[in-house]
């Protein structure tokens, strides 16, 4: 291993990540084009002015019954910084944390004219008290003064000090070694490490071996917001307001190049590429609800990613970082996958999932999973499932307590796909399970006292919604009951008294159990393959 604290850019070929060059068009949607339009200075101050002489009366009668109150348009060439909404808190940065320059970091150049999501004017509109009458006010639109909250300028804006430092007073071109020393300083960007890299690129740099100039810095700069989700979507995407997979790719690699957890899977061109592809699909699972792959500001708010972002500043343990970027899930993760897929073509067929988990999953299970819970389909119809979907089935199946998984296990069942899982439809698994249990020489429960018992999990009379299954506390028996008969068995036998005193979720619990037990099979491998070495 390396001694040097910057390693080698080559290693890792574009494939490794498998992302391809940022190729995205620029996507200006109608409420952005009307922001930029609002972002112009005389067009800003015309709407103002207009608002101002409502207020003041000064208006005839006649042009506020016809609303015609329309601000001059004017061409303006001038882009505005985005509205600051929440003051994000400063996250300090280990100064020994320094960067080394990822390899296979495929991104455009940013050097194309970017358009704000949201327009901010440092000029303060006037506070003036109405002086017209409330029926002239209503005549004109009540909602123009509020037009007013939109445009006015937050008290919060970034600090723009540490430019000067970054770049001197003879404002010279900087590459990232010296970016990332000044960014990640006492007094630099107050931003979470991992995204120095995609800053830098984000400010016109063409890779992570290019520089930047003040100019184009400091304009990228300005148009920063100071809400954590927004400033994350602008310096992984300035494009655009929605993230793909491929843009987390520079975030990621930072991660794995620089936090101190990771230093021996930095050095490995053959695991390290799929810990990225791993992170990066255990993001989309959380973040995108919607399953459109594709994660917005909004997405970003609702989820703990950006604390998660900031914590790695400060948590050397990286298997503390348990929602994303813990290397034992990883090594679960893969190890799991790799053992299935027996001819390690990164695609599992139905014969190889059904080995998961000991035999679990029902026959029924596996078939619905391969036709409706599938991110991509691959041309051979239904016969295989990719290692993302894998990543997605083991988050789901090892935690159906999680949101995400009862969606996902919803679907499964819910064969006709019209939102409800209906008494037929259940009866339709449970009956491959009765199977299974006289095969087992089990003595299965008869179909009526276990619909009794489901409806009762899921605190229903009759039909079961997603909501429902949300909001009881255990959607899980509800499933594997149907789905999983090991689980179901275990469940069976199981204490309905017994609390447990462990507070971390159940795919936190699976995962620290299989790594144990992967990582004693390893040890139990390389200690034959010595003892062989000897004779």
């Amino acid at each position: 291993m390396s001694n040097s604290p910057h390693r080698s850019v080559t290693g890792w070929s574009s494939d490794a990540t498998n992302h391809e060059a940022y190729t995205t068009p620029l996507s200006v949607k109608s409420e952005e084009l009307f922001l930029r339009f609002l972002s112009d200075l005389s067009i800003y101050d015309s709407l103002c002015s207009k608002i101002s002489n409502l207020q003041r009366g000064s208006l005839e009668e006649a042009e506020l019954e016809k609303h015609n109150i329309d601000p001059v348009s004017v061409s303006s060439s001038h882009s505005l910084p985005h509205t600051p909404a929440h003051s994000r808190s400063n996250t300090k940065a280990p100064q020994n944390n320094k960067y080394e320059a990822p390899v296979s970091v495929h991104t455009e150049s940013y050097s194309e004219k970017r358009i704000p999501g949201d327009p901010l004017h440092s000029h303060k509109g006037e506070n003036r008290t109405p002086q017209v009458s409330q029926k002239q006010l209503q005549e004109s639109g009540s909602q123009l003064p509020n037009l007013l909250s939109v445009l006015r300028p937050s008290k919060n804006k970034r600090d723009a000090t540490w430019i000067t430092t970054l770049f001197g007073p003879d404002e010279r071109t900087v590459g990232l070694d010296e970016f990332w020393d000044v960014a990640c300083s006492d007094n630099g960007c107050k931003l979470p490490s991992a995204l120095i890299l995609p800053l830098f690129l984000a400010s016109g740099a063409s890779g992570p071996e290019d520089s930047i100039s003040i100019s184009k810095f400091t304009t990228f700069w300005k148009t920063l917001s100071t809400d954590p989700a927004d400033t994350l979507v602008q310096i992984l995407n300035p494009f655009s307001n929605q993230l793909e997979t491929k843009h987390f790719v520079p975030l990621v690699e930072s991660v794995l190049r620089t936090h101190p957890g990771l230093e021996f899977l930095a050095e490995s061109p053959e695991f390290g590429p799929h810990y990225v592809k791993t992170v990066i699909y255990r993001i989309f699972y959380v973040l995108d609800r919607k399953r459109i792959d594709s994660i917005s500001a909004a997405d970003i708010r609702k989820s703990c990613f950006v604390k998660e972002l900031e914590a790695l500043d400060f948590e050397k343990d990286i298997n503390k970082m348990q929602s994303f970027f813990s290397y034992h899930h990883f090594y679960v993760i893969y190890t799991t996958f790799w053992k299935l897929d027996d001819n390690h073509d990164f695609k599992l067929s139905q014969s190889d999932l059904s080995r998961y988990g000991e035999d679990g999953l029902s026959t029924l299970a596996i078939e619905r999973i391969f036709m409706h819970a599938k991110l991509q389909p691959w041309s051979e119809k239904n016969h295989f499932i990719s290692y993302r979907d894998f990543v997605y089935f083991i988050l789901a199946e090892e935690d159906k307590l999680n949101p995400r998984s009862i969606e996902y296990w919803f679907q499964i069942v819910d064969t006709d796909s019209d939102g409800v899982i209906s008494p037929s439809e259940m009866e339709q698994f449970y009956l491959e399970q009765q199977e299974r249990m006289e095969d087992y020489g089990v003595e299965p429960m008869a179909w009526e006292d276990c619909l009794c018992q489901l409806l009762d999990v899921a605190q229903t009379n009759g039909k079961v919604f997603l909501r429902d299954l949300k909001r009881c506390s255990n959607a899980d028996i509800f499933f594997n009951t149907l789905l999983n008969l090991r689980k179901f068995l275990d469940n069976e036998d199981r204490d309905p008294f017994q609390n447990s005193e462990d507070t971390d979720n159940a795919w936190v619990r699976f995962a620290a159990l299989e790594y144990e037990s992967l990582a004693s099979e390893d040890d139990d491998v390389e200690d034959w393959k010595n003892q062989d070495n000897v004779y």
